[in-house]
């Protein structure tokens, strides 16, 4: 009896511990699961461009916000970068690589594994993707969805609830951020035992999204024409938004075409490395020119181009050295004139920029002046 006793004598530690384990097996077993449609058809090269992570099913806003992507292809692979805020690290990047095969997408990041995982695609669309996994930082299951714009329409949201109702989900077991003024929608709180440091940690972490979500985007053209061989020849890059003109000068590209795609050289000035000239490959598809450099990446990336004139191209690209996006205007002349500068300002304007945000490289000597 003595024996019987002492085990159900438990201490009130003990007793919280296998209360916790039961409520963990029923969270476990009761966890939402998808089943999976046996027709998703994944078009080729639908990942492409960028995306933002806005909905997520159990909530993992709290530990990582803001999180964007951006894939560029090669074949069924896809390569990029994520980018996302966290309340630990604050705003970091990744390098990611996926591969698409029939409904399953293998992801891998190059620095952290804790997402690695197959994910198994549940729906895509021209605005959102959606798919889940098990990933060891979430063993028990993931839903992600994926959309094309950082606050997605109402309409979108619709059909985003239908296919999830088709999968076994429900929207409204999702947690949502959307950052339209670049605040997450939870709440921050300090206690008075928060030291100043880790409050101006927070604030900093918050500028940062701000920021990257307040980065001026463009509304590309839906008429736009690429004559043949229009990027052959040289080419000044003399304007950028944002200014990169600090790390990098003087860049100068010349051009030859083979077919759809063009092969030549980049020379640049930099204050680390001096004068430098890189191989370059482009590759272009409808509005897309494909940019592939030999000795360094971290400008290989998908170039949408925005406008083309016989004076100057403008373009706009993600690439892994800026992720939020990059506008760049190349110039036939290494100091283009005031009628071309009139012509680029309102190019710009069709397209949703402002030449105002742009900076300028100014290392060039020039007669003329704006």
């Amino acid at each position: 009896m003595s024996k019987n006793k002492s085990t159900l004598i438990l201490s009130t530690k003990h007793k919280m511990k296998v209360v916790l384990i039961f409520i963990t097996a029923i969270l476990l077993a009761n966890a939402e699961k998808p089943c999976p449609p046996e027709n998703v058809k994944v078009p080729p090269r639908a990942l492409v461009g960028k995306w933002y992570l806005r909905s997520a099913s159990p909530d993992i806003f709290e530990l990582v916000s803001n999180v964007t992507e951006v894939y560029s292809a090669h074949g069924n692979h896809y390569y990029g970068n994520v980018t996302d805020v966290s309340h630990k690290h604050g705003p970091e990047t990744h390098r990611v690589n996926l591969t698409v095969s029939g409904s399953t997408l293998k992801f891998k990041m190059n620095d952290t594994h804790d997402y690695d995982t197959d994910y198994q695609i549940l729906a895509v669309d021209k605005d959102y993707f959606i798919f889940y996994g098990y990933p060891k930082a979430i063993p028990s299951g993931l839903a992600l969805i994926h959309y094309r714009q950082p606050c997605p329409k109402e309409d979108i949201l619709k059909k985003v609830k239908k296919d999830l109702k088709n999968v076994c989900l429900d929207y409204k077991n999702f947690a949502c951020i959307c950052i339209n003024t670049g605040f997450q929608l939870y709440p921050v709180t300090f206690n008075q035992n928060t030291s100043t440091k880790h409050k101006m940690k927070v604030v900093l972490i918050f500028i940062a999204a701000i920021l990257l979500a307040n980065a001026e985007k463009p509304c590309p053209p839906e008429d736009l024409e690429v004559p043949p061989r229009a990027f052959v020849g040289k080419w000044y890059l003399r304007s950028a938004s944002p200014d990169i003109f600090e790390n990098v000068t003087n860049i100068t590209e010349v051009y030859s075409a083979r077919g759809n795609d063009y092969f030549g050289n980049v020379t640049e000035e930099s204050p680390e490395y001096g004068q430098e000239l890189h191989r370059v490959n482009l590759t272009f598809s409808g509005k897309n020119l494909t940019l592939k450099i030999n000795d360094t990446h971290e400008y290989d990336t998908e170039n949408q181009i925005l406008a083309v004139d016989k004076d100057y191209v403008i373009s706009y690209v993600y690439p892994e050295a800026v992720p939020s996006g990059l506008a760049l205007i190349h110039y036939r002349q290494p100091c283009p004139k005031e009628d071309v500068i009139k012509r680029v300002k309102k190019a710009l304007k069709d397209v949703c920029l402002d030449y105002k945000y742009f900076g300028n490289d100014t290392s060039v000597p020039c007669d003329y002046k704006e």
